[in-house]
């Protein structure tokens, strides 16, 4: 591979923005050696073309990557050094701590795979995001992130502020040490237009100490905002995430705009491993396929299944709680409903609550739902708040070979014991292992099929072994989060494509959203906007360009700041 030809303009009159600017070159893939050349390739890829990163630091202020296209058969990838044990040799660092550090507009079929991205500023003192998808109009699509380390930002490390994203997925990559959350999806209810993400995955991620302040009330593990359908959460290992009044996994409801709208398709929680959640494990309130997950020790209510209200509507309902298994030290509640009737049901997905497996060291195993739902086959040693055929525990270990941490046989289930061949209905049609349910299904996470455990002996430092995400059950090919800045910061437009959004850390206008940075790239009325000259240099390359018959698509808006 050969470095990328590049023409970079810098004028005195910018000192805290320059625009790379693309001389014509045809379709190559191209090397970088640093920051600068990072860019350039970056802002001359087409449709195929590979730009690999050589070994060592790429220092960036910032990047927003606007109207870049590859295609279903040929993505456009950015792509890191490995060697040969898999250790990551390429590591982008941003630098500016009023800029996100890659930005991603209206762009489809790009991977980002094999390198280390964090921030110069570490957790803390600022209100960056490392990878955040923004825009109105135009869908960003079909963008993979995977086999990266995300570290050490102030704010969220991948994030959607977008009006629209979909079929995006992050997966293999290991997400910790972050200011705020690992992941934030979408925005608030009442918001015109409802930003949505949909059809996309969060699969096989190590995500730890997001926020890295285990003394900070906000941000989250995983979260998708109300309005947000067709994710899927699986086969994620989660530990001390969520702030203590937060939680590690959210979904919420899964309704569109207007308010009130029916129920979309589901999102699918399934297969993670949660932690030490630093308040509940999982939250949901209506549409959502929670199973197979495996909580451990949260501070609040392992999986907590409460109305969201919001515009003056209250969702609930429609939700498939199937074959979880939770374990709770000291009084904290492991199952629950909220006490209000739960008979918002679809009645195409009536909600289920069969299946899971309870075990607490005192208080409420189970608190079932209303008469309106599905309720059989629980188990727990706790109270079960008159859960319909609950199997009850009068001896944990008569249940399960192990209840100690790190022992390969924790919570598998003892041969022939309380908790094998219960015929649960309805049953997930696989368990935590992937291991396809037999007949007559098990209670819990794990599916009995010989003495010992034949899958991943659990960790909390490690990704979930590759045994797949399930190809059973609704939901997209991925997907990442957003902050929700909404401050005073002007629309970043020009190169940069379009973005609402303040200007850093203080621009959040409720304690449940991340701060985020939108931070005004072009001209508007923030206040680092480019002289409209430079503004109009790449629409002014881009039709001479056409003209001449090189590229047959948008110009690239790469901003570097």
């Amino acid at each position: 591979m050969h470095s990328c030809q590049r023409l970079l303009w810098v004028t005195p009159l910018v000192t805290l923005c320059s625009v790379a600017l693309v001389a014509d070159a045809e379709a190559a893939d191209c090397g970088a050696s640093d920051g600068n050349e990072l860019l350039s390739c970056i802002g001359q890829a087409q449709a195929g073309d590979i730009i690999t990163m050589a070994a060592g630091t790429f220092e960036i202020s910032g990047v927003t990557i606007a109207n870049l296209h590859g295609t279903d058969t040929e993505p456009i990838t950015v792509v890191g050094t490995v060697d040969g044990s898999g250790t990551l040799l390429s590591h982008v660092i941003g630098q500016s701590t009023g800029s996100n550090t890659i930005e991603i507009q209206h762009s489809s079929y790009l991977v980002f795979r094999d390198f280390e991205l964090s921030h110069a500023a570490g957790a803390t003192g600022n209100g960056v995001d490392l990878i955040k998808f923004t825009g109105a109009g135009e869908a960003s699509h079909h963008v993979t992130i995977e086999r990266l380390d995300v570290h050490d930002c102030g704010n969220v490390a991948i994030s959607s502020q977008a009006e629209e994203i979909h079929n995006i997925t992050v997966q293999d990559t290991t997400v910790h040490d972050i200011g705020g959350s690992c992941f934030y999806w979408g925005y608030y209810e009442n918001e015109q237009p409802q930003h949505q993400v949909h059809h996309s995955s969060i699969i096989n991620n190590l995500l730890m100490r997001c926020p890295q302040s285990d003394s900070s009330e906000t941000h989250y593990g995983i979260q998708l905002k109300s309005g947000n359908h067709d994710n899927r959460v699986e086969d994620n290992v989660l530990v001390d995430v969520g702030g203590t009044t937060r939680v590690g996994i959210a979904v919420y409801h899964n309704a569109p705009k207007p308010v009130g709208s029916p129920l979309e398709g589901s999102n699918v929680v399934r297969g993670n491993l949660v932690i030490r959640s630093r308040n509940e494990g999982i939250n949901a309130s209506a549409g959502a396929i929670i199973e197979n997950n495996i909580v451990l020790d949260a501070a609040g209510i392992g999986i907590y299944l409460q109305p969201r209200s919001y515009g003056g509507v209250t969702y609930y309902g429609s939700l498939q709680v199937r074959n979880n298994t939770v374990v709770q030290q000291g009084a904290a509640h492991a199952v629950r409903f909220t006490h209000a009737a739960w008979d918002h049901a679809d009645s195409n997905r009536p909600t289920e609550f069969t299946g899971n497996l309870a075990i607490v060291e005192s208080g409420d195993g189970l608190r079932p739902p209303s008469e309106t739902a599905t309720v059989a086959d629980n188990a727990t040693n706790g109270n079960d708040n008159g859960a319909a055929a609950t199997i009850t525990l009068t001896d944990v270990l008569q249940a399960v070979v192990s209840n100690t941490f790190g022992d390969p046989n924790y919570l598998w289930p003892v041969a022939a014991g309380p908790l094998v061949d219960v015929e649960v209905d309805p049953a997930a049609q696989e368990d935590f292992n992937h291991t396809t349910r037999d007949g007559t299904p098990d209670v819990g996470a794990y599916e009995w099929i010989e003495a010992d455990n034949p899958g991943w002996t659990l960790a909390e430092d490690e990704l979930k072994p590759e045994g797949g995400s399930s190809s059973s059950g609704s939901g997209g090919t991925g997907g990442t989060g957003g902050s929700s800045s909404s401050g005073t910061g002007g629309s970043a437009t020009g190169g940069s494509g379009t973005g609402n959004g303040g200007s850093g850390a203080n621009s959040s206008t409720s304690p449940d959203e991340d701060s985020g940075c939108d931070c005004a790239t072009g001209p508007g009325t923030g206040s680092r906007s480019l002289p409209w000259p430079l503004v109009l240099l790449p629409f002014l390359l881009w039709r001479r360009r056409s003209t001449e018959g090189s590229r047959d698509r948008s110009v690239n808006g790469i901003v570097l700041r």
